[in-house]
């Protein structure tokens, strides 16, 4: 990756023209994942025809944008607002619509309880207790999900970009203030996302290192697994002669079950 972004630095090719030109490559695929991951009717063949098509329809407008609004289609036109936003929301929305289309018409109607019947390699979930994985307490968790996040997205989409409206053109004081309120929120969102995976992972990252400075614990990994080696090595001969019991019986069994051949008389 580091190779990749030095060739792309070398010909031009900014981080943020990047960082927008995914949104019109890939975002056509967005609403389909979201939906196959949500929606029980969500359509598999309506989820690969959105994202093909509907990124085909964000590059064209991207690039049809680019060539109306500045005459030409290089590097600098396509990276402007105008033909990067047309681009990004033709792409993501026609991705949604021909998918959400595709399964009112097609329906598949996933059925959510087979996910329940997946089996764990493990059976032990994890160090939580059995009541957090409840049907219930994962509802009101879900719930709580839906809340904060759709109550954020509006905060973030809808109330943020509408302060702008009364302020007109900027003065001083108040681009200070809106940059001020970026770089915050910037610094605590970034101190959140780094802290509290680390806090949550803390105990595991403890053990970790100490395993790198010290044998024991691995000396206790490794013992084991040789115990677990030794209950399925000494579990085969076992397994084998079941195994050839069984067939025994069942030759038996299918040798009784013959009717008995019966020899013609010499004359």
């Amino acid at each position: 990756m580091g190779l990749l972004a030095v060739i792309l630095n070398k010909v031009g090719v900014s981080l943020g023209w990047m960082y927008l030109a995914m949104g019109v490559l890939i975002g056509s695929a967005v609403l389909p994942i979201a939906f196959l991951l949500l929606w029980s009717k969500a359509n598999s063949f309506g989820a690969i025809l959105g994202s093909i098509i509907g990124c085909l329809l964000g590059i064209i407008t991207w690039l049809s944008v680019a060539k109306i609004e500045y005459g030409r289609v290089d590097l600098d036109t396509t990276g402007q607002n105008a033909p990067m936003l047309a681009g990004n929301l033709v792409s993501i929305l026609t991705g949604g619509a021909i998918h959400t289309v595709s399964s009112f018409l097609w329906p598949q109607n996933f059925d959510w309880d087979t996910t329940k019947k997946i089996t764990m390699i493990e059976k032990d979930k994890t160090e939580l207790p059995a009541d957090e994985f409840e049907e219930e307490k994962l509802k009101k968790a879900k719930l709580w999900i839906v809340k904060w996040g759709v109550g954020f997205t509006l905060v973030i989409v809808v109330l943020w970009p509408a302060l702008i409206l009364p302020a007109g053109v900027f003065s001083l004081k108040y681009f200070t203030f809106w940059v001020v309120v970026a770089i915050a929120w910037g610094t605590v969102g970034s101190a959140v996302i780094i802290a509290l995976p680390l806090m949550e992972s803390w105990s595991t990252i403890r053990s970790i290192f100490a395993g790198m400075l010290t044998n024991d614990r691995l000396m206790e990994k490794m013992e084991e697994i040789n115990t677990k080696l030794q209950m399925i090595m000494l579990a085969i001969p076992d397994a084998e002669r079941l195994c050839l019991l069984e067939k025994d019986t069942a030759k038996k069994e299918d040798l009784i079950d013959q009717p008995d051949h019966i020899v013609p008389a010499s004359a």
